[in-house]
């Protein structure tokens, strides 16, 4: 199916407030893990990106709260599959550093 006008127009804004959000919540829970200890939960996230809206970012009241929600929902769930595997393994769990590539 190929966008065209609009909709292709609405459906990359879509992405990339999706992505901008799942980044941003990725960003906030390494900041919040390294002075805490803890990652927030995903209530805290969607709290803090209601604040973040209202601020910094008021441009992603042009889509629907559903695209950002679903985003932290996704990133709730990556973090979850993370940690259930690394107890499986027995490994010790911690968020990794970023790391260059080449």
């Amino acid at each position: 199916m190929t966008r065209t006008g609009s909709s292709a127009c609405c459906s990359q804004r879509a992405s990339a407030q999706s992505r901008f959000v799942y980044n941003w919540g990725l960003a906030e829970s390494k900041r919040q893990y390294e002075i805490t200890g803890k990652r927030p939960r995903l209530g805290e996230l969607k709290a803090q990106l209601v604040v973040l809206k209202q601020s910094e970012a008021p441009w992603l009241y042009e889509i629907s709260a559903h695209i950002g929600q679903s985003a932290l929902k996704d990133l709730n769930a990556a973090f979850d599959r993370f940690f259930q595997g690394a107890e499986r393994r027995g490994s010790k769990v911690g968020l990794s550093a970023l790391q260059a590539q080449g």
